[in-house]
Parts: structure tokens; C-alpha cells; sequence
């Protein structure tokens, strides 16, 4: 999000839109900013609707598909996806959506909505200083939970986002295998993963086939 110093009072008044007054917040405290998810929720949307910024690619997300629950790779099986900065704050956005909305959620704030935490604080900060906090923020506002895959989503979150032709057919297909895994690589592969063990497979699989 492209807000640089010229554009920081702007990126103050769109978040004060949607946060209200935030300066007089608690942000360390998950019992006084969970009824403020909605405001970090509202703060998000206005960014993401800002007419003067414009998305930038940030994240490569690898897929692949194997025949159903086995190991062995479908016969369509790699492809390759983008994500904007734009396309990660609507994860956020929902992870935000689902703390505060879905009935039965305690009223904690899980992982995924403490990042969304994380970004709106590094973008007030940012508008407030001129400097992003990114150590500070995510030492800080720990909400008692791990700091590790803070970024993580489940992959049912993230499929709604991904849904399209190159989903369900993936472009690169299990004959091109032998260009991916190149001079013995199978060796350096940990098959109790789920993609190294696939192509770990396959890789015996096709050499065995070759010396047939």
C-alpha cells in the first residue's frame, strides 16, 4: 500500500475514519480491543476503498493437486498464484469479520485477527511518526499467543479467494516433474511432508519407468 511521506496526513485521516480516536486505546489489551475489531475491521475498509492508492503484487503462493487424498500428483498438478498487499488485508478483513460475527466465537481474538491488529497499529504508527513499528507492534501485542505463523491462514479461508480455472486445472502438468527436481534433488526431500513426499514419489516413480 503505497502511502508514501506526502501521503501519510491522508493515510491518517482515512484510518481516524474508521478507528474514531485511537490514541487513548489499550492496543496490549485483548479483553479492551476486542470490542474494537470492528473499528480495525472498518479502519481496513477504508484503505482497501482509498481511490488514490493502487495494489502491488507482494506474495507467490505455490499450489499443487494430487488424486484426491493419496500422494500421487493428478495429472494437471502445479500453478503458481499472486497476492497483492491489497489481497492479503482482505484475508485480515475476514479473519476480523469471522471473530467478531460468527456465533459461539469467544470473545478473544484469534491469531489471525490479532494480525489484522497488527496491521491497522503499524499503519497508525506509521501515520502518526513516520515510522513503521513492526518489532515493536508484534512484540507488544502478543494476546498470550505465539508469534510464529502470524500470517497463516487455512486453506478453506484462502480457497475462496483462489477459486478459478487454474485451481481446479492447474497449468503445469506431472510430466514436467523432471524439469522441477533436477540432479538427484528427490534425495534432499523430506517425504513426512505431504509435497516431498509427492514428489519424492513420483520422482521413483518416472525414473523406474525410464529404466523399464
Amino acid at each position: 500500500m503505497a502511502y508514501g511521506q506526502s501521503g501519510r496526513p491522508r493515510l491518517n485521516e482515512i484510518l481516524l475514519r474508521g478507528l474514531g480516536n485511537p490514541n487513548n486505546w489499550n492496543w496490549t489489551s485483548e479483553k479492551e480491543m476486542y470490542p474494537r475489531l470492528r473499528r480495525i475491521r472498518s479502519a481496513i475498509e477504508h484503505v482497501l476503498c482509498d481511490p488514490e492508492v493502487t495494489q502491488s503484487p507482494m506474495v507467490l503462493q505455490p499450489i499443487w493437486r494430487t488424486i484426491r487424498d493419496s500422494t500421487r500428483l493428478d495429472k494437471d498438478c502445479f500453478d503458481a498464484f499472486i497476492w497483492s498487499d491489497f489481497g492479503l488485508a482482505l484475508l485480515y478483513l475476514q479473519a476480523t469479520i469471522r471473530n467478531t460475527d460468527v456465533p459461539g466465537t469467544s470473545r478473544s481474538i484469534s491469531r489471525e485477527a490479532r494480525s489484522a491488529v497488527w496491521l491497522i497499529k503499524m499503519l497508525w504508527d506509521y501515520s502518526t511518526a513516520g515510522q513503521l513499528t513492526m518489532s515493536e507492534v508484534t512484540n507488544a501485542i502478543s494476546y498470550g499467543k505465539q508469534q510464529d505463523k502470524a500470517g497463516a491462514f487455512s486453506g478453506k479461508v484462502m480457497l475462496e479467494y483462489l477459486k478459478g480455472p487454474e485451481l481446479f486445472r492447474p497449468r503445469i502438468k506431472r510430466d514436467a516433474l523432471p524439469l522441477i527436481v533436477l540432479n538427484g534433488g528427490e534425495d534432499y526431500l523430506n517425504p513426512e511432508r505431504r509435497l516431498d513426499a509427492s514428489l519424492y514419489f513420483e520422482t521413483i516413480i518416472a525414473k523406474m519407468a525410464t529404466k523399464k
